[in-house]
C-alpha cells in the first residue's frame, strides 16, 4: 500500500495527472459515447467468439488471463485516480470504494478460471462468469445510470471493465457450450452466496475501524450495507420495510433469478446459431 501511495503522490505532481483528471460533460445514456462503446464491445465479442470460440484449453486460458490483466490494470488505475484522498504528504484510501461489488468479482474469479485445473471448482468459476458476472456487466451496459461521471478517463475505464464482463461471459458460454448442460449454472450459485457472505461481513466492520485506516466512513459492498440506503428498485422497498436478513435473501434470490435467465438465454441463442450454421453448411 505504501508503494502505491508513494506512486500516487508522485503522479499527482505531474501533468499526466491533470490530463487524466480532465472533466467533461457527463455522458448521456444512449448518447454518442454510450452507443460507441456498445458497438465496440459487441463487435469485440463477436470477433473473439468467431475466431477463438473453438480454441483449445491452453489458448482459452491465455485469453481469459489477458482479459483479467486488462480489468486489473484499469481497476488499479481507477483506484489511484478516483478513490484516494490527499491527506498532507500522504494518501488516504476511501474504503467506501473498495472493489468488491458484483461487477468487481471478475477480478477474483477470472484468475481461477485461467489457472485452476479442470474440475468442479473451475467449472463453478466458469459458470459464474457466464451468469452472475455477465449479468452485472450486461445490466450496467444497458442502464449505466450513475456510473457515468464527469471524468472522461473513469468513464472509459467503466465501459471497458463492464464490457469485459460481457465479453468473457459470452466467450465462456461459447467455449463450454458442448459440455455445459442445463444444470451447469447451479455450480455458480455457491460462489455467489459466498461472495454475498463476504460482502455482508465487510459491511458490518465498525465505522471507527474503517475511519482509522482510511478516509471513507462506511462500506457498501454489493450495495447491502445496513447503514446505507439501497438505490436498487424493489430492493430499496424491501430494505425499508423488512428485516436485514430478508433484504439480503431477496437480493440473492433476485440476482440468482436474473443470472439464471442470462445463462439459459445464452444457451438458447448460441444453440440456435449453431443449428443455423449447420443448416447453411448442408
Amino acid at each position: 500500500m505504501n508503494i502505491i501511495c508513494s506512486a500516487a503522490i508522485r503522479l499527482e505532481q505531474t501533468q499526466i495527472w491533470e490530463i487524466l483528471r480532465t472533466e467533461v460533460d457527463v455522458p448521456k445514456m444512449y448518447g454518442w459515447f454510450h452507443i460507441l462503446w456498445l458497438v465496440i464491445i459487441f463487435s469485440a465479442t463477436a470477433l473473439l467468439c468467431l475466431r477463438f470460440g473453438k480454441c483449445n484449453e491452453r489458448v482459452f486460458k491465455k485469453i481469459i488471463f489477458i482479459c483479467w490483466v486488462i480489468i486489473a490494470v484499469l481497476e488499479i488505475f481507477r483506484q489511484v485516480l478516483f478513490n484516494f484522498e490527499t491527506g498532507g504528504d500522504r494518501w488516504e484510501y476511501v474504503w467506501a470504494q473498495f472493489p468488491f461489488q458484483l461487477c468487481s468479482t471478475p477480478l477474483y474469479v477470472l484468475p481461477l478460471v485461467a489457472f485452476l485445473k479442470d474440475g468442479k471448482i473451475r467449472d463453478g468459476m466458469i459458470a459464474y462468469t457466464m451468469s452472475y458476472a455477465f449479468f452485472g456487466g450486461f445490466a450496467v451496459l444497458c442502464y449505466p445510470g450513475s456510473v457515468f461521471i464527469s471524468h472522461l478517463a473513469v468513464n472509459v475505464q467503466t465501459m471497458i471493465s463492464h464490457g469485459m464482463q460481457f465479453v468473457t461471459g459470452i466467450f465462456c458460454a461459447v467455449h463450454v457450450f458442448d459440455r455445459a448442460d442445463r444444470k451447469y449454472f447451479v455450480r455458480a450459485v455457491p460462489i455467489f452466496v459466498c461472495a454475498v457472505g463476504i460482502a455482508v461481513l465487510m459491511n458490518h466492520i465498525p465505522i471507527d475501524v474503517i475511519q482509522a485506516y482510511g478516509a471513507g466512513g462506511y462500506m457498501d459492498m454489493f450495495f447491502l450495507s445496513p447503514d446505507v440506503e439501497c438505490e436498487i428498485p424493489v430492493l430499496n422497498l424491501v430494505q425499508a420495510n423488512a428485516p436485514y436478513a430478508v433484504f439480503v435473501t431477496t437480493y440473492v434470490i433476485g440476482a440468482t433469478g436474473f443470472s439464471a435467465l442470462m445463462y439459459y438465454a445464452q444457451r438458447a441463442i448460441i444453440g440456435a446459431l449453431k443449428r443455423r450454421k449447420a443448416q447453411l453448411l448442408q
